[in-house]
């Protein structure tokens, strides 16, 4: 084998050094985008994070799996385990500060902040907009999971509410009332058409009964957590599931 000349060397050392270059890049841009998801996001998984900085997931993912990893070494995410009746048992990942006392026991609340990230990808995807935390919300009265702005200045608030806070801790009601009160102050400062979605972790039928016995108007949508679910990807907007207050069903963008 012949040794490779002066220039070729150089080439080769250049060549290897800008392909280096490129991995670091990705990998720090990658970092970024999880984690500019990561403080709108409750729990994630791996495939929740992919949706939601690229808009698809793959079953391996080198260098988001090369980051989760560093991440959950230097504390900077933290891990545990849930089951997904889709998916399976899933490994999922939250910035300390969001879960501040979270108990690993405490399967609600891991559930509720899983699902809550599931709604999130899905509005996300759904159209081009901007995610806004749920800290940027407080002050209002009531704080949604998180807010999306679109592009054509509407801003989508989202609460998600899992059965036992459906059904007997009462806050849909004093969520209803918060928003009918705080909604016009929100659209002011946000400079934005506002609106709410409200996903139940109820059945469609106990949704629709329960509808008509709250006391809601105003730009409110309202959905089971399972029809939200079998609608695909990126046509959470426009599909046809939700009940507006008086019963009619629509989609959010018509």
């Amino acid at each position: 084998m012949m040794k490779a000349s002066g220039s070729s060397r150089e080439k080769i050392i250049y060549s290897a050094r800008d392909k280096t270059s490129q991995i670091g890049d990705l990998f720090t841009s990658t970092g970024e985008r999880v984690m500019d998801l990561m403080d709108v996001a409750h729990w994630a998984s791996k495939r929740q994070i992919q949706i939601g900085i690229r808009g698809y997931s793959s079953p391996r993912d080198s260098t988001l799996e090369r980051f989760l990893k560093v991440r959950e070494k230097n504390g900077k995410l933290r891990v545990t385990w849930m089951r997904d009746t889709k998916h399976g048992t899933i490994k999922v990942y939250a910035k300390p500060r969001k879960t501040k006392n979270f108990d690993p026991f405490n399967f609600e609340n891991l559930y509720h902040g899983y699902c809550t990230t599931e709604c999130l990808i899905r509005f996300l995807t759904a159209q081009e907009g901007v995610p806004i935390e749920e800290k940027e919300f407080r002050g209002y009265g009531r704080v949604p999971e998180f807010g999306v702005r679109y592009e054509n200045g509407t801003l989508l608030l989202c609460e998600f509410s899992t059965k036992h806070d459906t059904r007997y801790s009462g806050k849909i009601r004093g969520k209803l009332g918060g928003y009918s009160q705080y909604l016009d102050k929100i659209e002011q400062d946000f400079d934005a058409d506002a609106g709410v979605v409200f996903i139940l972790d109820v059945s469609r039928g106990e949704l629709e009964d329960r509808l008509k016995r709250w006391d809601a108007s105003g730009p409110l949508w309202f959905v089971d957590y399972e029809t939200f679910l079998k609608v695909p990807m990126g046509e959470a907007l426009i599909a046809p599931i939700y009940f507006r207050p008086n019963g009619v069903v629509e989609a959010i963008k018509t």
